[in-house]
């Protein structure tokens, strides 16, 4: 009997938590389209004037045009993202940055658990050689880090050091 008690309220408990997290998100989703003003043809014509073919084109009027960090100093970016790594996963976090990555979007890019100098620095050159993250400024690469455990103090002072750099 107490077990049906307590397998019921976990039941409940799972359904209430699962629903208001597709509400939420169901919810951003809404009002991030809803709020959105980039228009979405302009986007394209950027990013195929970063082709290969059109590498002669000049797109710095185009960048500024649509660009909202200098062009329209209104319009806030939508989201900011951290991603942070340990030892030996610079280039994981290339590879999401490049499948996630929209120009009105902030990045935070950190290595942490005192990794080399040498992974830091060649996941900055990456970041600087993809023209895109270059033309809108918007992935930034952490300069230094510190020892940080899964758990505990150093793990909460990452996270309120990267938020205080993306804000």
């Amino acid at each position: 009997m107490m077990m049906l008690k307590m397998l019921s309220s976990w039941k409940w408990r799972t359904c209430v938590r699962l629903s208001v997290f597709v509400a939420a998100t169901l919810l951003l989703l809404v009002v991030g389209f809803l709020c959105s003003r980039f228009d979405d043809d302009q986007y394209r014509k950027v990013m195929n004037n970063f082709s290969d073919d059109h590498s002669n084109v000049d797109t710095s009027t185009t960048i500024k045009m649509i660009n909202p960090s200098k062009g329209r100093p209104g319009d806030p970016p939508i989201l900011a993202y951290w991603f942070f790594g340990f030892r030996g996963e610079s280039k994981r976090m290339l590879r999401l940055l490049k499948a996630v990555y929209h120009p009105r979007n902030q990045y935070l890019l950190h290595l942490l658990d005192g990794d080399g100098d040498e992974e830091r620095m060649e996941l900055a050159v990456s970041v600087e050689s993809e023209q895109v993250f270059r033309a809108f400024g918007n992935v930034n690469v952490v300069g230094k880090s510190y020892a940080v455990e899964e758990s505990g103090a150093s793990a909460l002072s990452a996270m309120l050091h990267a938020s205080a750099l993306l804000l």
